[in-house]
C-alpha cells in the first residue's frame, strides 16, 4: 500500500507542476497586457500615419482616429482591473496543507502540494 500512496503522490506532484506552470502563464499574460496592448495600439497609429492624407481623412470621417484615442483609456482601465485581480497572486500557492505535513499546497484547491 505504501507504493500506491507514493505513486499517487508522484502523480499529484506532476499535476501540481502543470497547474502552477499554467497559472504562471496566465499571470504573465495579465502582467503583459498593457505593454502588449499599447504596442498594438502604437502600430495602428503608425500604420495610419503611413497612409495617404486622403485615406487618413476617410478613416477620420468614420471615427477611426477617435477610436484609437479612446483605446488608450480602455487599456489603462483594463490594466487596473487586471492588476487588482493578480495583486496577491504571488501568495496564491503559499497555503500550508496539513495533509502534506506542513508543505505548501495550492490555495485554490487546498489539495495539491506546491513544488518549488
Amino acid at each position: 500500500m505504501t507504493n500506491t500512496n507514493q505513486e499517487n503522490r508522484t502523480e499529484m506532484t506532476s499535476e501540481a507542476k502543470e497547474e502552477l506552470e499554467h497559472f504562471k502563464k496566465i499571470i504573465y499574460a495579465f502582467k503583459s497586457y498593457k505593454r502588449d496592448s499599447e504596442a498594438r495600439l502604437n502600430r495602428s497609429k503608425r500604420d495610419v500615419k503611413q497612409l495617404t492624407l486622403a485615406h487618413q481623412q476617410i478613416l477620420n470621417k468614420h471615427g477611426f482616429k477617435s477610436n484609437l484615442e479612446s483605446l488608450q483609456s480602455c487599456i489603462d482601465l483594463n490594466y487596473r482591473v487586471l492588476s487588482e485581480m493578480i495583486a496577491e497572486s504571488d501568495k496564491m500557492f503559499d497555503n500550508p496543507d496539513p495533509r502534506y505535513n506542513g508543505k505548501n499546497a495550492c490555495k485554490c484547491c487546498k489539495y495539491y502540494p506546491i513544488i518549488r
